[in-house]
C-alpha cells in the first residue's frame, strides 16, 4: 500500500478507507462472513466529489464557455475512459481485491472496474482528509492538462497506447521529462515516452501531461503496428428477444442473417481473429437483454476465450429501452461489455404506438440513465419518417435524445422493406413513403442538433447491401 500511496501523493491516516476503496463487490461477496465491505458506496460518493470539483474548475477557469460546452467537457473529463487512464497510470489494478471469478475473467484490466475504483479512492481521500485533499488529487490527475482536451476532437493517446502495450505481458510504458523552457507563467515541456526503457516518441506541450499526450500521439496515432483504431466484428441475432413486431422491421433482410447467432457461431467468428487484434465484438439486430438469460449467458461466455487472448478487446450489444435493468446491466459488465445501444427510434409516444414498438419515451429516458449510471458507453438510435411522424416530431425527438447526453447516436431514415407490416400499409395507401428528399431535409436539421450538442453521429442511414436492394 505504501507504493500506491506514493503514486497517489497522499498517505492515509485511516488506511482501512483505502483498502475498502480497492475492494470489488465480488471479493466482498466471497468473504461475507468476515464482514468485508465493497467499494460501491465509496464509488457513489466519489462520483459526486469528482463531479463538483470538475464543475467548479470549469466554471472558474472558463468564464466565457457556454453551458452546453461545459457539460460536454465535464463528461469527457469524468468518463470511464478518462478515469481508466488515471487507474493505469497509478497501476491501480495491481492493488484491487477481487473475487476468484472476477480475477479469472481479467477484472484487474477491466476499464469499468478500474474507473470505479478511482472514484472510490477519491471518496476515501475526501473522508480521510477533506475536500481540499481530494480536489488536489483530482487536479493533479485530470485537470492539469485540461487545455489539452478542451477541444471536442480530443483523443486520449495515452490510454490508447497503454491499452495496446498491455495486450502483451511484460511491457512497461514510462515517461521522462527531457526539458522545459520559458518563464514560469508560460512554460513548455518536452517529454519522451519509453517502452521498456527505450524511447519511442517525444512530445511538447504547455503542461507535462499535454506533452505526454503528444509523445504518445506519435505511436498511438497511427504508426505502423501501433494504431488504436478498433475494428468491429458484428454478430447478428435477428429478432432475438424482440417481443413486438415493429411495422418497419425485417432484421433478417437488414442483416443478411437468416438464423440467430449461437455460441458456436460466436466461436467460429472469433477463431479467425489473431490474438491481440483488439476487435470490438458487437451483438446487433435483436434485443439482447430481452433474450432468455440462459441464451445471453451462452453467447457472452463464448466470447471469453477471445477476450482473454486479446483477439476481442470489448463487447457491444443493442437492445430495447424496456429491457434494461440494473441486474441485466450487471451481467453485461461481468462479461466485458462496454457499450450499450438503445433503440429509442422516437420520443413521441404516438409514433411509437403506431410503429408497434411496445415501449414509451419514458422507458428510453429511464434506460438511458441506468446505462450511463452503470458506466457504459451509451449509443441511442432514432428513426425519421415513421408512421405518424413528420419533420416537427422527428426534430423534437432529436432534441429529446440530445438532452439525454448519449456518447453517440445513429439516425436511420425509414425504409420500406418487403415482408413487413409497413410494406402492407404502403401498398394499401395508409403510409406515405419517406423519400430520399424527405430524409435529406429532416436529417440535415437533426444533424445540426447533435453537432451543436457535440454528440457524434456515428451512422446516418442503413448500410447498402444486396438484401436491401
Amino acid at each position: 500500500m505504501t507504493a500506491l500511496e506514493e503514486r497517489l501523493g497522499y498517505s492515509f491516516r485511516n488506511r482501512a478507507l483505502l483498502e475498502t476503496a480497492l475492494t470489488h463487490s465480488s471479493y466482498a461477496n466471497e468473504n461475507r462472513a468476515s464482514g468485508i465491505v465493497c467499494n460501491e458506496r465509496l464509488e457513489f460518493l466519489g462520483d459526486s466529489v469528482l463531479g463538483v470539483t470538475v464543475a467548479d474548475f470549469l466554471y472558474r477557469h472558463f468564464p466565457d464557455m457556454p453551458e452546453g460546452r461545459m457539460t460536454r467537457l465535464r463528461a469527457e473529463l469524468v468518463c470511464e475512459q478518462s478515469l481508466h487512464r488515471v487507474a493505469l497510470e497509478l497501476h491501480l489494478g495491481d492493488y484491487l481485491r477481487l473475487g476468484k471469478g472476477e480475477e479469472h475473467n481479467g477484472g484487474r484490466k477491466r476499464a469499468s472496474i478500474l474507473s470505479d475504483a478511482v472514484e472510490a479512492v477519491i471518496a476515501a481521500m475526501y473522508l480521510d482528509a477533506g475536500m481540499e485533499t481530494a480536489a488536489g488529487f483530482i487536479h493533479r490527475c485530470l485537470l492539469d492538462d485540461v487545455r489539452a482536451i478542451e477541444t471536442p476532437t480530443f483523443t486520449d493517446y495515452k490510454t490508447s497506447l497503454q491499452e495496446l502495450v498491455q495486450r502483451h505481458s511484460g511491457q512497461v510504458l514510462s515517461y521522462e521529462l527531457v526539458g522545459e523552457e520559458g518563464p514560469d507563467h508560460a512554460k513548455t515541456f518536452r517529454v519522451q515516452v519509453c517502452l521498456n526503457g527505450d524511447p519511442i516518441g517525444r512530445g511538447i506541450g504547455r503542461t507535462k501531461k499535454e506533452a505526454e499526450q503528444m509523445a504518445c500521439r506519435q505511436r498511438a496515432g497511427g504508426a505502423a503496428g501501433m494504431t488504436p483504431r478498433r475494428r468491429i466484428l458484428p454478430i447478428f441475432v435477428p429478432h432475438a428477444g424482440c417481443p413486438n413486431d415493429c411495422v418497419f422491421c425485417n432484421q433478417k433482410r437488414i442483416s443478411g442473417s437468416l438464423l440467430p447467432a449461437s455460441a458456436e457461431t460466436v466461436r467460429a467468428a472469433v477463431s479467425a481473429i489473431a490474438p491481440g487484434s483488439g476487435y470490438e465484438l458487437a451483438f446487433y439486430g435483436g434485443s439482447f437483454t430481452a433474450m432468455p438469460e440462459a441464451e445471453q449467458e451462452e453467447l457472452l461466455a463464448a466470447t471469453v476465450p477471445a477476450w482473454k487472448s486479446g483477439a476481442v478487446a470489448t463487447l457491444r450489444v443493442s437492445t430495447r429501452p424496456d429491457a434494461v435493468t440494473e441486474e441485466k446491466l450487471a451481467r453485461l459488465r461481468r462479461y466485458g461489455v462496454e457499450t450499450v445501444e438503445l433503440g429509442a427510434q422516437s420520443m413521441c409516444d404516438e409514433v411509437l404506438r403506431r410503429s408497434g414498438r411496445g415501449h414509451t419515451s419514458l422507458d428510453t429516458v429511464k434506460a438511458a440513465k441506468l446505462v450511463k449510471d452503470a458506466g457504459f458507453t451509451l449509443i441511442l438510435q432514432m428513426m425519421t419518417g415513421l408512421p405518424g411522424s413528420d419533420d416537427t416530431r422527428d426534430i423534437a425527438s432529436a432534441r429529446a435524445i440530445a438532452a439525454l447526453l448519449p456518447d453517440g447516436v445513429r439516425v436511420y431514415p425509414t425504409v420500406i422493406l418487403r415482408s413487413t407490416p409497413l410494406y402492407d400499409l404502403w401498398r394499401a395507401g395508409e403510409y406515405r413513403e419517406h423519400t430520399v428528399e424527405d430524409a435529406v431535409r429532416v436529417c440535415a436539421r437533426i444533424l445540426s442538433i447533435f453537432e451543436d450538442a457535440e454528440i457524434p453521429v456515428i451512422r446516418m442511414g442503413l448500410n447498402p447491401s444486396d438484401e436491401l436492394s
